[in-house]
């Protein structure tokens, strides 16, 4: 299982990755300084992100959803887990490739944490309502699926 402090590293990572492709982007298009606003956003919050202690309760939310989304026990769960899990990923690649490139942002890792636990709870969300609505079958209409009140 992945520590607490390694899943900031993750986000340190992903916010600093994203911040070189702004850069890049920069370079490439100079005349749109969105992409300079962008990587600026990003390496601002890379470092707000580094600062956060382990036990910051924003990051200790955002590491809980994002360890259920791909616990071995929600994977049991669903047959299609593997698309909520590409939703999850997809939705943390969305928010560091567009932070600060179409509105400002401030590098402010309790804001972005904010909405990364919105991202999460999304896709949690339809994660759960899926298995809510298995549940609810007739063991002969799950697939196979089975609660554990049919054993």
């Amino acid at each position: 299982m992945l520590k607490i402090k390694d899943y900031r590293k993750l986000l340190v990572n992903e916010a600093e990755g994203a911040a070189d492709f702004r850069w890049q982007k920069a370079d490439q298009y100079p005349g749109d300084k969105r992409n300079e606003r962008s990587a600026h956003a990003l390496s601002k919050l890379a470092e707000s992100l580094q600062a956060l202690p382990p036990e910051n309760p924003a990051l200790r939310k955002c590491y809980d959803l994002d360890a259920l989304i791909i616990s071995k026990e929600l994977r049991g769960v669903d047959r299609d887990w593997q698309h909520i899990n590409e939703a999850r990923g997809k939705a943390l690649v969305d928010l560091f490739s567009h932070y600060g490139f179409d509105e400002p942002a401030e590098g402010d890792a309790g804001a972005f944490l904010d909405e990364v636990r919105v991202a999460l709870e999304h896709v949690l969300g339809f994660k759960c309502y899926a298995a809510l609505v298995v549940a609810s079958l007739p063991s002969r209409d799950r697939g196979g699926i089975r609660r554990e009140d049919d054993y």
